[in-house]
């Protein structure tokens, strides 16, 4: 949740003569105000919120591929075939899918993660938590003989109810 301030101009910029755009300045996102430029015309608040939604929401799509590229080093995977290319994007994209609900979560798997990541900037500054996420797993599952089990109880059945197929040879 933030309290951010927004407000909005329509303005021409020189090289561009005759095109009108909207000029959308955004107060309490980051230390600087955001600004953002649209040929979309806003005459309405729930106009030019819905610019800015549309913004932020591009922006963490934005930076799913960049973690996808960096983090994931999607591009020097090499495979045979389309149908493994698409799997794998496919797995990534889920593991991705994961930590961005644990990260919105913010519970306390979320914040043992972060504390691993131990990165340079304080927690409260950070907009978009996947490399930090991403940094602390890798911490987590580099030194950790036990994997994540120990996260979260699992209870196992003592006397499961699994039918079992013998087979002979």
């Amino acid at each position: 949740m933030y309290d951010l301030k927004v407000s909005h101009i329509r303005v021409e910029i020189p090289s561009l003569k005759g095109q009108k755009l909207t000029m959308v300045v955004v107060y309490g996102y980051g230390k600087d105000p955001m600004v953002l430029l649209t040929n979309k015309r806003a005459r309405k608040k729930g106009e030019v919120l819905s610019i800015l939604k549309a913004y932020i929401t591009r922006w963490r799509i934005e930076e799913m591929f960049r973690v996808q590229k960096q983090e994931f080093q999607l591009e020097g995977i090499r495979v045979r075939s389309l149908k493994r290319l698409n799997l794998l994007f496919l797995l990534v994209s889920t593991i991705i899918t994961f930590m961005t609900l644990k990260i919105e979560k913010k519970n306390g798997f979320f914040h043992a993660v972060i504390k691993r990541a131990r990165g340079l900037k304080d927690k409260n500054q950070i907009k978009m938590f996947l490399y930090r996420f991403s940094a602390g797993m890798k911490a987590i599952l580099a030194r950790d003989t036990r994997g994540i089990q120990h996260f979260k109880y699992i209870e196992r059945s003592h006397n499961p109810r699994q039918l079992e197929l013998k087979l002979t040879l």
